[in-house]
């Protein structure tokens, strides 16, 4: 109640002290009432900052994405994505746009409807790409608006960009499509070239056999979280979902940008759901989802299981219903897809790689539900049963039963049936070597008879 109260007296501040905004009446309703909200062009925040002159730098928010707006004045908007307070500097001498006019072209009460869009379409107006052929709308729906002092007109053929306070791109259309502009590495956003090509720099243990094989319709999501914010590590998480990443790359003949990395602070609530969502948005019926995750998982207080992100503690996070498991398998089962394989590297006892409780001061473990798998299109590969340690693998840096694993797949050996009993005993016999207590045989559920790709 203090907290709310607080929170009410400085948005109340907030407004008095630049002046109150001329907004529509539905405008104001929807302040007031803190409706929810999509972004309709992308933006770039850098320590919960936004700026009208639309720099590209710092973090992504991608168009689509959920929002409630709740405050604005003459100078700022503030509304809130993932849990977290944004402020968003209008600075009418660059984009001569009053307050009420960049709510109305910044946020919408439905989602920009991108389906009409080729998938390849899709997955750069998402990341915040610019590519050949686009359109002008499609450019402002990738790229944010021009700031208006350097482009006063739509209509210009010529469009100049702030990507940083000093550094511009100008950008030509000719018949009213984008031309001259290529996709090097380095025109990602920073948030996302950090998430395609993390720094780390060991070699990883596998020679890939390179097929053959096409994907070109399949989409990975491989997370990883070795660091988290209070919890204990999970040694390799991360690099473990790197040679996935790359063993679906090199062997499985997935586009590379049809693959999405989150490793470690990159992996928050926040971000885990929109990634989730946007795989599925971008699922086709024929392709394949591949969805790894390393890390963390507990039961929750609720009794069911649940994937952990970097943000949030055991204790939490059954409030948090779009990362229980049951439901993420009953979202995918539903896709309309050729067939979904999820790998979990992880156990779900609530206990760390050292046997330390995840739930601060208690001494049981909580029992979790059993999760059923019965779609046939549905395969779920897990490190070990519910009370199995999920175990590292130092001598490799991977994870236990992801480098079994993906040391059958990169032989070019798909088949789950005829694989797994070898990579179930290579675990089992490994992780006794540590000791006793942590045995751990992998399991297999769903449609277990399906080739991996």
């Amino acid at each position: 109640m203090k907290k709310s109260l607080i929170t009410l007296i400085l948005l109340t501040l907030f407004i008095t002290a630049c002046g109150s905004a001329k907004l529509s009446p539905d405008q104001k309703s929807m302040i007031h009432n803190r409706d929810l909200l999509y972004t309709i062009v992308p933006m770039w925040e850098e320590k919960d900052r936004i700026y009208g002159t639309n720099y590209k730098i710092g973090t992504l928010i991608p168009i689509n994405s959920s929002v409630r707006v709740i405050a604005a004045n003459n100078k700022a908007i503030v509304f809130e994505y993932n849990g977290k307070k944004k402020t968003y500097y209008i600075m009418q001498n660059h984009s001569r746009v009053d307050t009420s006019a960049t709510l109305a072209r910044t946020f919408s009460r439905t989602p920009v409807q991108l389906n009409v869009y080729t998938k390849e379409m899709q997955i750069n107006i998402i990341r915040g790409n610019l590519t050949n052929n686009m359109t002008k709308d499609q450019v402002i729906f990738a790229r944010g608006y021009p700031p208006f002092h350097r482009t006063p007109s739509l209509t210009q053929n010529s469009w100049k960009y702030w990507n940083t306070k000093h550094g511009t791109q100008t950008i030509q259309f000719t018949n009213g499509v984008l031309g001259g502009i290529g996709m090097p590495y380095s025109s990602l956003p920073v948030a996302l070239t950090q998430v395609q090509n993390p720094i780390i720099n060991t070699k990883l243990p596998y020679n890939f056999t390179k097929t053959n094989i096409s994907q070109p319709d399949s989409f990975v999501l491989a997370i990883g979280i070795n660091k988290y914010q209070e919890n204990p590590d999970v040694a390799y998480a991360d690099k473990s979902a790197l040679a996935f990443a790359e063993l679906a790359k090199t062997t499985m003949g997935v586009p590379k940008e049809n693959i999405i990395t989150l490793t470690n602070e990159q992996a928050t609530s926040g971000q885990l759901k929109a990634k989730m969502e946007l795989i599925k948005e971008l699922s086709d019926s024929r392709g394949n989802l591949y969805i790894y995750f390393a890390g963390h998982g507990v039961p929750g207080k609720d009794g069911a299981t649940y994937i952990l992100p970097y943000d949030m503690n055991a204790d939490t996070i059954h409030l948090e219903p779009n990362l229980r498991l049951d439901k993420i398998y009953a979202k995918l089962a539903k896709l309309d897809v050729k067939k979904v394989f999820v790998i979990m590297d992880t156990c779900f006892s609530g206990k760390d790689d050292d046997g330390s409780l995840l739930y601060k001061g208690v001494a049981p473990v909580l029992k979790s539900k059993k999760v059923k798998v019965t779609s046939s299109k549905l395969t779920v590969l897990t490190a070990g049963k519910s009370t199995d340690f999920a175990n590292d693998f130092e001598s490799k840096q991977q994870r236990m039963f992801t480098y079994y694993l993906i040391d059958e797949l990169s032989k070019g050996k798909s088949n789950i049936s005829e694989i797994y009993p070898e990579i179930q005993s290579r675990v089992k016999r490994s992780s006794l070597m540590k000791g006793l207590g942590y045995k751990q045989i992998p399991q297999k559920y769903g449609n277990t008879s399906q080739k991996f790709y």
